[in-house]
C-alpha cells in the first residue's frame, strides 16, 4: 500500500463482521490487471502488475466519511492528444487536430480543459504539424515547454482509437449549446440534447468550417465531448473503471504507467463534469507567408499561469 493510502486511511472505522462487497477486474493490454471492490461504504481501487512479482496493490480509495485518496497529491497535469490519422494510418505521427491539458484537483473533484488551437504558430510551425516525426513523446516536451506546465504524460489517439473507445463506451449523450453547421456534406447538428453514435461523435469533433470561429469552436467541441463521455463512465459507477481503463490501453497511447493511469481515471470518476472549466486558448488569427495561423500572445501566457493550480479564476 502506498504510504500516503496507509495514512489516510488509518484509524478508518471498520465494523466488524461480514461486509457485503461488490467488484469488477479486467486486464489491460500490457498485461497488468485492475481491480475494484465497493462495498456500502465506498470502494477501493487497485492495481496488479504483470510479470514476476505480481500482487494486488491498493492505489485509490473513495470512502464514505472521509476525502478520497487518489493517487499524488496536489494539481496533476495530462496532455489529451488526438490525431488526423485515419484508420490503418500511424496513429501517433501524423497531424494532431486535437490538442488539450487536462489539468485537475483530484481531491476537490475540479479543473480546467484548456485547448489549442491547431494551427497555433509554436517553434516556427503550425502546432499540427509538429506531431509527425516527433509522435506524443515530442509534442509533451513543446506543450511543456510552452506552457511551462509540469505534465506528468500524454494520451493519445487516432480516429481508429477514437472509434474504438467509443463503440466500448456506447452512443454520446451530449447537450450542444447551439445548432451546428457542418461545413462539408455531413449533416448538420441541431441545438439540444442529443445521442451520436461513435461516427457523429467522431465527425462533431472533426467539423471546423462550418464554424463562427472555425479552429477555435472545434477545440471546444473537442472538450464537450470528453467531459460527455466522463458523465457517461460516472453514471455507470465505480465498477466501470477497470473496464474503461482496458478499453483505453486497447485503443489509446500513453507514456505513464498502469498506477498513473488509474489513478487519473480515478480522479476522473469522483470529479464533477461541471466544475471542470472547458476553454480553447485565446489568440488571434494571421498569416506566416500563405499560411493561416494563430498566434498565441498574452492572453494566453495569462492561462498558462493561471493553470498551474488546475482551475481556471480563483479558488
Amino acid at each position: 500500500m502506498p504510504p500516503g493510502l496507509a495514512r489516510h486511511v488509518a484509524g478508518y472505522p471498520v465494523e466488524p463482521g461480514r461486509v457485503k462487497a461488490k467488484g469488477s477486474v479486467a486486464t489491460l493490454a500490457n498485461g497488468d490487471r485492475v481491480g475494484v471492490v465497493v462495498t456500502d461504504a465506498g470502494g477501493v481501487v487497485f492495481v496488479n502488475p504483470a510479470g514476476p512479482n505480481r500482487g494486488w496493490r491498493p492505489v485509490a480509495a473513495m470512502l464514505d466519511g472521509i476525502e478520497p485518496w487518489l493517487g499524488p497529491e496536489g494539481p496533476r497535469h495530462l496532455l489529451v492528444l488526438g490525431s488526423d490519422a485515419r484508420v490503418g494510418q500511424d496513429q501517433l505521427n501524423l497531424r494532431a487536430d486535437s490538442v488539450h491539458i487536462l489539468s485537475m484537483r483530484p481531491r476537490h473533484g475540479d479543473g480546467a480543459l484548456v485547448g489549442f488551437p491547431r494551427d497555433s504558430w509554436i517553434q516556427g510551425s503550425k502546432l499540427t504539424d509538429l506531431m509527425p516525426g516527433r509522435g506524443p513523446e515530442g509534442m509533451l516536451d513543446i506543450i511543456g515547454a510552452t506552457s511551462g506546465i509540469n505534465l506528468e504524460g500524454y494520451v493519445a489517439v487516432g480516429f481508429e482509437g477514437f472509434l474504438g473507445l467509443m463503440e466500448d463506451l456506447g452512443d454520446l449523450a451530449i447537450d450542444l449549446p447551439v445548432a451546428m453547421n457542418s461545413g462539408n456534406t455531413w449533416d448538420d447538428y441541431p441545438e439540444g440534447p442529443q445521442v451520436l453514435d461513435p461516427q457523429l461523435t467522431l465527425r462533431l469533433a472533426r467539423i471546423r468550417k462550418g464554424l463562427p470561429q472555425g479552429d477555435f469552436d472545434r477545440s471546444v467541441n473537442q472538450g464537450r465531448i470528453i467531459l460527455a463521455a466522463l458523465s457517461m463512465v460516472q453514471e455507470r459507477g465505480l465498477r466501470y473503471l477497470p473496464a474503461w481503463v482496458a478499453s483505453y490501453s486497447r485503443h489509446g497511447f500513453t507514456d505513464l504507467d498502469t498506477e498513473a493511469l488509474v489513478t487519473f481515471a480515478a480522479a476522473a470518476q469522483v470529479a464533477d463534469p461541471a466544475a471542470i472549466t472547458n476553454m480553447v486558448l485565446p489568440g488571434s488569427v494571421g498569416f506566416v507567408g500563405a499560411a493561416s495561423v494563430v498566434f498565441l500572445g498574452s492572453g494566453a501566457e495569462a492561462v498558462y499561469a493561471d493553470l498551474t493550480d488546475a482551475i481556471i479564476g480563483n479558488e
